[in-house]
């Protein structure tokens, strides 16, 4: 193996290893729902909403709008449901929510999702590695993922019900499809990636 492959992997191994670290610390700590005990959070909606998901409503049909102190504060939540357009309005972008529900319904909690957001994050380390390559040279782009791999924040929010982690991941694969088209042109690739940043503007559409 190449000087330079056997650094990106020792750089992937560390990614994962921090993560799955700080996950295991998180989940075993007395504040491994902060969910449950924020009520007034990200964190709460999504739960209560994938909660709802996966107890059979499948087309969010009994919309979920959280109603914090702050809103209440502001108007009824009857006025909210008329400024969004109709109580039947997603309150946010649903794509986040599913993936939880999907969680819930398989493995009965949020483990799954998390590992999903660890592994991505892993990639997208990566994939900043072979886009600095590209722009610049291979030091530049192993400098970028040494730094990708221990950035604090990436590290507490790939293991957090948030969709920071996966947003940031699904921004760095369409920046490397993007480039990929470029280069190829190939109509596989352009369709591959449309899907992918269909599906970033599904996560959370101020991140792309």
């Amino acid at each position: 193996m190449a000087p330079g492959k056997r650094v990106v992997l020792g750089i992937l191994i560390l990614t994962a290893a921090l993560r799955a670290n700080h996950l295991g610390d998180h989940l075993s700590s007395g504040l491994n729902e902060p969910e449950s005990v924020v009520g007034e959070s990200d964190m709460r909606a999504f739960s209560v909403w994938a909660a709802r998901i996966a107890d059979g409503d499948l087309l969010s049909v009994d919309t979920y709008h959280p109603y914090p102190s702050w809103m209440a504060d502001i108007a009824p939540l009857e006025t909210f449901e008329r400024w969004w357009g109709g109580r039947e309005i997603f309150h946010q972008t649903p794509l986040y929510a599913y993936l939880l529900a999907i969680s819930y319904w398989l493995t009965g909690g949020k483990l799954l999702l998390l590992a999903v957001q660890v592994l991505c994050s892993t990639l997208s380390v990566y994939l900043i590695y072979r886009i600095g390559s590209r722009i610049a040279d291979e030091k530049a782009g192993l400098l970028a993922a040494a730094l990708a791999a221990v950035y604090a924040p990436s590290v507490f929010l790939d293991t957090m019900l948030l969709r920071a982690s996966l947003t940031a991941s699904l921004t760095v694969v369409s920046i490397w499809l993007l480039m990929r088209v470029r280069d190829t042109g190939r109509v596989g690739t352009a369709l591959g990636t449309g899907m992918v940043l269909g599906a970033g503007f599904l996560m959370r559409p101020v991140g792309l």
